[in-house]
């Protein structure tokens, strides 16, 4: 009997013993090897406020030329499965924002990241944006820690209070993790490598079509990057490659664009940008005006104007303070852009556009914007595009974060000088939404305010996670004469906090008849959308609708389940 219970013992040692193993094997997390993106030029300043107070002159944006784009992280030491990673900090219409970027070899499916940060300043509470990644962490003294097993963006706020409130201002930090990224060079294709160094007007303009164009990894000096009626085209950007744009104002208009681009592709088939690039615009100045003519006056219009290409890559590309619109993507078909960040404060430093596009598809995106952040718009030939596309269509925003310290977050924006038919935005989150200087300003818009007459319509705002926006969640907007807009979607939205639910802002003079707007905005619907932890419903209408002009009868344009 004894030896008996003893087997029986032995056996269940042996059970536990193979069932701890194979326990261990099912859930084994592999801890990722990754390559951080690491730059030579930033430099540590001794004055962090002072750099960060740079933004403004008085109470108006600054868009002069500043020195120091990025500079060295005074405020964090972050380490990723045990290994010191760099961070980088840059000016912000509020404050500052502190960055960094790994990418994970091998590009795995599944992967662990021990995530340790260390704070320069004792908080009382951190979060971990978008809430929806499911990523927690752990504050303790002056150390946060985190785990994460999924690619995209993640940004740490901050909080000073007892009551954790956590504001834009107290130094956020957002972490790329995005999949390696290794380039390989098509059959066929002749291979020209581009040295660090500063080049002229017209060194970079690119005339030879089957070509992989790698630029080396350093320091930069550029006016522009041009390529023109090619085919077969790679631009490989190695990673820690540091591109400092510069004006030419002797030169001033060209053929591309009013002031020409800093990366100009046109009419061009089967192109594709990899790699990993920081493009700093600091150096150059925003719109100013002239003080002899007194004209306003773009030195670099449409930053990155990519403009009437077929089949399109874009990737890798962070820019700091661009001076106008950052990615202008014009009367393109069947184009993706992906791992792409924006940061900056200037007056029209939109984030991305998608304007005139057929098939295009922007993911994996971060933007903290001076201006309005990701969106569609109808240019038509006012953009230069000559109809090219009679309609915009199929168009997906997707996994794109946004944080905007003036104007939007989200949306199918103002100029509506053609049709759109099919835009979504899916499973996008806003992180802080500040909306400065219109109360119309939201998360997420639908606004024709221009004097087009083209008509918009099926789209779509599907999972979007909205954590805190200081004016609306929701803007429709109609003035001028506007055009006309149906079957637009808002569906599982949540709300965290903001200034307002849905906003409608129809300002005609005279004020129009609700039986004359219901034939120009039809068919909006709210399925699903939680605000302040409450689902909005039919009954919620008067709380929830806001009205800057018009007529209260104007919330019957909206159907809430």
């Amino acid at each position: 009997m004894k030896i008996l219970k003893r087997l029986a013992v032995l056996w269940m040692v042996m059970f536990m013993a193979i069932g701890m193993f194979g326990c261990d094997s099912d859930n084994a997390e592999t801890r990722a090897e990754y390559s951080a993106i690491s730059y030579t030029k930033p430099i540590e300043v001794d004055d962090i406020d002072a750099y960060a107070r740079e933004v403004s002159i008085g109470n108006k944006k600054n868009n002069a030329p500043l020195e120091n784009g990025i500079v060295l992280c005074p405020y964090y030491t972050l380490e990723i499965n045990g290994k010191e990673v760099p961070v980088y900090t840059t000016r912000c219409t509020n404050g500052t924002h502190s960055f960094a970027w790994i990418d994970v070899k091998g590009a795995p499916d599944e992967f662990a990241l021990d995530v340790k940060l260390i704070t320069e300043k004792k908080y009382s509470g951190v979060a971990v944006l978008p809430e929806k990644s499911g990523v927690k962490a752990e504050l303790t003294d002056k150390t946060v820690t985190a785990k994460i097993t999924a690619y995209g963006d993640y940004s740490f706020a901050f909080s000073t209070d007892r009551l954790k409130t956590y504001k834009v201002t107290n130094q956020p930090l957002t972490l790329i993790v995005a999949p390696e990224q290794i380039p390989e060079i098509p059959d066929g294709y002749d291979y020209v490598e581009i040295e660090p160094g500063k080049y002229g007007y017209g060194d970079l303009v690119f005339n030879q079509p089957n070509t992989v164009y790698c630029f080396k990894s350093g320091e930069y000096e550029i006016r522009r990057i041009i390529a023109s009626k090619l085919q077969n085209i790679l631009f490989y950007f190695e990673p820690g490659t540091y591109i400092s744009v510069y004006e030419t104002p002797e030169i001033g208009l060209d053929e591309y664009n009013i002031g020409g681009p800093a990366f100009g592709i046109q009419n061009c088939e089967n192109v594709r940008i990899e790699g990993r690039a920081l493009f700093d615009f600091s150096g150059v100045r925003g719109l100013y005006k002239d003080p002899e003519t007194g004209k306003d006056v773009d030195m670099t219009q449409y930053v990155f104007n990519f403009y009437n290409n077929k089949n399109m890559y874009v990737s890798g590309i962070t820019t700091i303070n661009s001076n106008h619109w950052t990615f202008r993507i014009g009367a393109c078909e069947d184009i993706l852009a992906e791992w792409n960040v924006m940061l900056g404060y200037r007056n029209y430093s939109d984030g991305f556009i998608y304007s005139d596009c057929v098939r295009a598809t922007a993911r994996y995106m971060f933007a903290r914007t001076g201006d309005d952040g990701m969106e569609v718009k109808a240019l038509g030939s006012y953009g230069g595009y000559k109809d090219t596309i009679p309609v915009a269509k199929e168009v997906l925003f997707e996994k794109c974060t946004v944080w905007n310290d003036a104007a939007a977050a989200f949306g199918v924006i103002y100029e509506n000088y053609k049709p759109i038919d099919g835009v979504i935005f899916r499973d996008c989150s806003v992180g802080f939404s500040t909306c400065s200087w219109s109360p119309n300003n939201s998360a997420l818009n639908i606004r024709l305010a221009y004097p087009g007459t083209a008509h918009w319509k099926n789209i779509t705002f599907d999972g979007i996670e909205i954590f805190e926006c200081y004016k609306n969640a929701f803007t429709l907007e109609w003035n001028l004469q506007g055009g006309s807009v149906e079957n637009v979607l808002v569906k599982d939205v949540t709300v965290r906090n903001a200034g307002a639910a849905i906003r409608v802002n129809v300002d005609t003079n005279p004020v129009l008849p609700y039986d004359s707007l219901t034939q120009l905005c039809k068919n909006f619907v709210f399925e699903n959308f939680t605000f302040a932890g409450t689902k909005l419903t039919e009954e919620d209408k008067e709380s929830a609708l806001y009205f800057s002009y018009g007529q209260p009868t104007y919330k019957d344009l909206f159907i809430m389940k």
